[in-house]
């Protein structure tokens, strides 16, 4: 969690600067769903692009300026936004019932 707010490309550069072994910090990224899963390959953008596409939504801009700015292709920045939105409730912690 103290990396949590970090971007992917944020914690590689950290892991480097740290001397972190290459074996990790070029390690492919994977939630370990299935034997040889790899986000990258999944999504079909390298977490450099995706963690700008990420930011520059994050900053308010438009699909359209996100492509245009970043040089990745609109379809691709609008399925990364699809997925920050449809997973926008695994910021929150979940509703309890307070009994107190």
């Amino acid at each position: 969690m103290p990396f949590a707010d970090l971007y992917k490309c944020q914690i590689r550069t950290l892991g480097r600067h740290l001397g972190v072994p290459k074996c990790i910090t070029e390690k492919p990224a994977s939630a370990r769903l299935w034997a040889g899963q790899d986000t990258e390959k999944d999504i079909g953008l390298p977490y450099d692009s995706m963690d700008l596409v990420v930011h520059t939504h994050l900053l308010g801009w438009e699909s359209a300026k996100i492509a245009a700015e970043t040089g990745v292709e609109r379809r691709s920045v609008e399925g990364i936004i699809s997925r920050i939105v449809a997973n926008e409730h695994k910021r929150y912690p979940p509703a309890i019932l307070r009994l107190s």
